[in-house]
């Protein structure tokens, strides 16, 4: 739990069926919220589109609201690794890895697929001194998934994990080292010989894209 709302803060939890709930006890779903405190818009009228539901501001936030009217955060819609319509919080996989001895920290992210949309895909950093290789650590985190379609496809050990200035996993990188997988696999099964590199870029204009030197 994260604590009550502010006074003059309304908040509202909105549900993959369309539905609003206001607490307490609700499902859990996207958290909204609206109040004088909230701004109008922005200037384009396109991305005010998109961050407004009905008057209500869309956090983002994945939340429920409990029986004393405390809000409870889940995780980051963003976040959620979406395979053929099926909603993975990497949580679940996040967990699974750290309960590893060998595992010093774990992030997952949805590594693009062309059938699935996207599938799960789990970076680790090993603890010191732990097995360069992890071989057990796939057999590990299988038997704590419950869910097929939620356990990684792909594991990648990493040397250090990208953070922000705050200390927190900054997915965001994590995103585009995936998205140069899979566009090398691409490239490997297409052109085996093509000799390409491959980098992935975010800005505020185009999203992720690749840029591709053949």
């Amino acid at each position: 739990a994260v604590g009550l709302p502010l006074a003059q803060a309304d908040v509202a939890i909105l549900t993959d069926d369309g539905k609003l709930h206001q607490g307490p006890s609700t499902p859990t779903g996207e958290l909204l919220v609206r109040g004088p405190q909230v701004f109008a818009g922005y200037v384009d009228a396109r991305q005010t589109a998109g961050a407004f539901h009905d008057g209500w501001l869309r956090t983002g936030d994945i939340c429920r609201i409990g029986e004393t009217g405390q809000l409870h955060i889940a995780g980051r819609i963003k976040d959620l690794i979406i395979r053929g319509g099926h909603n993975i919080d990497p949580m679940a996989l996040e967990d699974a890895a750290m309960a590893h001895p060998g595992v010093a920290l774990a992030a997952a992210v949805g590594l693009p697929d062309a059938y699935a949309g996207e599938v799960p895909m789990l970076f680790v950093v090993p603890t010191a001194g732990a097995s360069a290789d992890l071989a057990d650590l796939p057999a590990f985190i299988d038997a704590r998934i419950f869910e097929a379609p939620a356990r990684p496809r792909r594991i990648e050990q990493i040397d250090d994990m990208p953070l922000t200035p705050v200390g927190k996993i900054f997915k965001p990188r994590l995103r585009e080292l995936a998205a140069e997988h899979a566009a090398r696999a691409i490239i490997a099964t297409a052109a085996p010989d093509a000799g390409a590199t491959v980098q992935a870029v975010t800005d505020g204009t185009r999203g992720l894209h690749l840029r591709l030197d053949l």
